[in-house]
């Protein structure tokens, strides 16, 4: 996932995005890390869709081993192990600083809306299973304006602007919008039961196939094994990309539809 179990900022009084989705702690006894007997605990997140585990130290109350497990059609699973951990030790200067080996290129992580397709792009059409087991086209909304959303039961910011959508759908469905919903990584159940809590009417596909995943993964974010949620796309009349762009930022939307028309 490219981020560490536990967050820094528990170091510093902040906290994690996922920590109001905490719904369960549970002691599993005690297991050995190394030669160290360590507490081990279980920390459950929207209903263990997300789990951390964590082998404590009874010395100083901080982790050895931590391990992450993400469940979605496959398992992410994260290890991390602590090692020569030590409290209250100043930090030399030289734990700071690195020498380049001779010959060596920088290489920057590429910015991630960059791999979001331009406007005036042909929005890729796809064919895939809806919640409902119909198919669903994004051809077939060729003179409608598209409000597409991509998103995934374990994303936090995902599951705040659910509503919201659903508020912008019940806004436009009678002014020539459709808002429509792409979950290709959750199993149905899942995926249904978080549209079902958080009353959502709005048309969604939930779709484990290959074709969805390369929908979700190549067509609509082009960057190379670079992808995020939640990503939205307005797609006006004739099925081309007006804007696209990460986070449910209203007043770019309704930009984006007053561009494709709708008033």
């Amino acid at each position: 996932m490219g981020m560490p179990v536990l967050q820094p900022s528990y170091f510093h009084g902040g906290g994690s995005s996922l920590d109001e989705y905490l719904d369960g702690v549970r002691s599993l006894g005690t297991d050995k890390v190394g030669d160290e007997e360590c507490g081990l605990i279980e920390v459950s997140f929207m209903d263990n869709q997300r789990s951390k585990y964590l082998w404590i130290s009874p010395r100083d109350h901080l982790p050895r081993k931590l391990k992450e497990v993400t469940r979605v059609e496959r398992d992410i699973i994260t290890d991390e192990l602590w090692a020569d951990v030590r409290i209250d030790e100043p930090l030399a200067d030289e734990m700071f600083k690195w020498s380049p080996p001779n010959g060596w290129v920088e290489w920057r992580l590429p910015n991630i809306p960059d791999g979001v397709l331009k406007a005036g792009t042909v929005a890729p059409d796809f064919n895939l299973l809806g919640a409902d087991g119909s198919r669903v086209r994004l051809s077939d909304y060729r003179g409608k304006v598209v409000w597409l959303c991509f998103w995934r039961v374990g994303c936090p910011s995902c599951r705040e602007e659910m509503p919201l959508l659903e508020k912008l759908h019940r806004e436009y469905r009678d002014k020539g919008v459709a808002v429509l919903g792409i979950d290709a990584v959750d199993e149905a159940g899942i995926a249904r039961a978080l549209l079902r809590d958080c009353g959502v009417t709005f048309t969604n596909v939930i779709d484990m196939s290959e074709a969805a995943r390369k929908a979700v993964f190549t067509d609509y974010q082009t960057l190379p094994g670079i992808s995020g949620v939640p990503l939205y796309y307005l797609i006006d009349r004739d099925g081309k990309v007006v804007d696209g762009f990460y986070d449910l930022d209203a007043e770019r939307g309704r930009a984006a539809l007053r561009k494709a028309g709708v008033g």
